[in-house]
């Protein structure tokens, strides 16, 4: 066993087996959980019941290659106790992350030259600077980037993972979809959430990752990965859904809860995006247009947690979007 210099374990006596990577990923479920460790098929299934971290954590990466995100939050000792359940190796001539071709590109700068700080197979850490109560149990968090002069560059209909390191080997994570940044020029080096805090009950613990959040002050620091989700919206009415680009003149939303987000996005984006650049001395062509329509439940709690309104719409907007 070697141990390279950003202290990520190298198995050498695994068994000589190589999966091919269409077979590792069928392996995803509570039942049947494989993950690839530095070029190493792990079979942890026995192990998620007794994970310090739960097995969701580990679930969240079943079937793909691990290594950035397990060797980022785990001890060498750990590192060393994942050695046994090596069942084989990953591919044939194996690279360290060899699934990230396959995922959905996502461009490394904007259009514009600004770093994009958003990476689906490595953590990023952004640190809490403004924490707003909206009401008793809302609250409004806004992270800032690693760098301010960094994008978020989040697709439209998308969100992010977070993740809260919890002591030195547990990890908090949930999704969600940020309220800002929408609109490119919005992208200023932070992200802001809209959180419902679900606090202990005598019935209920409380939500593990909404009360940390809850506990945070000012320069705390959290850890998020993107973009996820298998739909976002690339503007135009344009949606690409799992690989297949489908054009729309009409989108008809169905969505509840925090559900709202992401499919505000898409209708902010339909407001507004696609207004930058149109002539306004051109005759105005509905033909061309996308509407969009979002049931609302007209609730204090419904808009808090939308986290945005539809201020300002702009020309022509009324008959693009129904509320």
């Amino acid at each position: 066993m070697q141990q390279e210099a950003r202290s990520i374990v190298i198995y050498e006596d695994v068994p000589s087996r190589h999966y091919a990577w269409n077979e590792i990923k069928r392996h995803n479920r509570v039942d049947d959980c494989w993950v690839v460790l530095a070029g190493t098929v792990c079979d942890v299934t026995s192990f998620l019941s007794r994970h310090p971290g739960g097995p969701g954590s580990i679930l969240a990466h079943a079937g793909t290659d691990a290594t950035s995100v397990f060797h980022d939050i785990h001890s060498l000792s750990a590192q060393m106790l994942s050695r046994s359940y090596a069942i084989g190796h990953a591919g044939t001539a194996m690279s360290q992350t060899p699934h990230v071709g396959k995922r959905e590109k996502h461009p490394r700068r904007t259009p514009d030259g600004h770093r994009i700080l958003l990476s689906q197979h490595k953590w990023m850490k952004a640190r809490l600077i403004k924490r707003e109560k909206l009401t008793h149990n809302v609250r409004r968090f806004t992270f800032e980037l690693e760098s301010r002069k960094g994008r978020l560059w989040l697709p439209w209909g998308k969100h992010l993972d977070l993740a809260v390191v919890v002591g030195e080997k547990r990890m908090v994570v949930r999704p969600f979809t940020p309220v800002a940044p929408i609109l490119p020029e919005e992208d200023n080096g932070t992200f802001s959430l809209v959180v419902k805090i679900y606090f202990p009950t005598n019935e209920h613990l409380g939500g593990e990752m909404t009360m940390i959040l809850e506990s945070m002050k000012p320069g705390d620091a959290v850890l998020y990965r993107g973009p996820n989700g298998h739909v976002f919206y690339s503007g135009q009415g344009i949606f690409c859904a799992m690989g297949h680009f489908l054009h729309c003149r009409k989108i008809n939303f169905v969505v509840g809860g925090t559900g709202m987000t992401p499919a505000l996005a898409v209708s902010k984006a339909i407001l507004f995006a696609e207004e930058v650049g149109h002539d306004e001395t051109e005759e105005h062509d509905p033909e061309t247009e996308t509407e969009s329509n979002l049931p609302h439940e007209d609730s204090e709690e419904s808009t808090l947690q939308s986290g945005t309104e539809s201020e300002g719409s702009p020309r022509g907007s009324d008959s693009r979007e129904k509320v």
